[in-house]
């Protein structure tokens, strides 16, 4: 029985105002904060006594700060143009270390001491190592960025699980899960934005991606 005088607090209430009147569900505060902006563009010109007429279609999506703060997961990073950056220095790195090959095959007809003959090997395959440096830091950031989008990818279910059972409170500008949340994570207590994401992000095993 409560004690004269103190008020029940509805299980969805804010931890810190006390108040349910300005508390939604996270993820309809993130759909919200979500748009789709469609739009044309059209120009024309005199281009060799030719009327010449261009016309484009673009678009793309928003998303709101307060959105990205309660965003479920990172989003996915482009890995495309990596492997792209790496495959345009193949061809000048063949092209180098064939010529090398060749230049230390038959050797320079100036070198007589070990020394020259070493200096001359050296210099040779200076450009070979010049174009392979790209080509291994392209290659090795694509790796690196396509494990990333598979972790996340992979650690997203129980991420999003988690990040169904969060609530915002407007009034205070933070989340909570509510007590009684099936998941160990704190309850009953406001987090800041930055908090409540690392929570949902670990819980998804990929806090530490950026």
């Amino acid at each position: 029985m409560e004690a004269a005088g103190q008020t029940l607090q509805a299980p969805l209430a804010c931890p810190h105002c006390r108040q349910v009147e300005r508390v939604q569900h996270v993820p309809a505060i993130y759909r919200n904060g979500l748009g789709v902006y469609h739009g044309t563009s059209s120009a024309a010109g005199v281009a060799g006594g030719h009327v010449a007429y261009g016309y484009a279609v673009h678009g793309g999506v928003t998303i709101s700060g307060l959105s990205s703060a309660l965003s479920p997961a990172p989003a996915p990073r482009k890995a495309g143009w990596l492997l792209g950056a790496s495959l345009f220095f193949i061809p000048p790195l063949a092209l180098m270390v064939r010529i090398a090959l060749n230049m230390t095959r038959h050797g320079s007809p100036s070198a007589v001491t070990a020394a020259q003959k070493g200096g001359y090997a050296f210099g040779t395959w200076l450009m070979p190592v010049f174009f392979l440096l790209p080509v291994v830091l392209f290659l090795g950031a694509f790796v690196r960025r396509v494990r990333r989008n598979t972790a996340v990818l992979r650690g997203q279910p129980a991420a999003i699980a988690l990040w169904n059972q969060g609530w915002y409170c407007d009034r205070c500008g933070g989340a909570f899960f509510p007590v009684g949340t099936p998941a160990p994570v704190p309850t009953g207590q406001l987090l800041h934005l930055g908090a409540f994401r690392h929570v949902v992000w670990s819980a998804g095993g990929y806090a530490h991606v950026s």
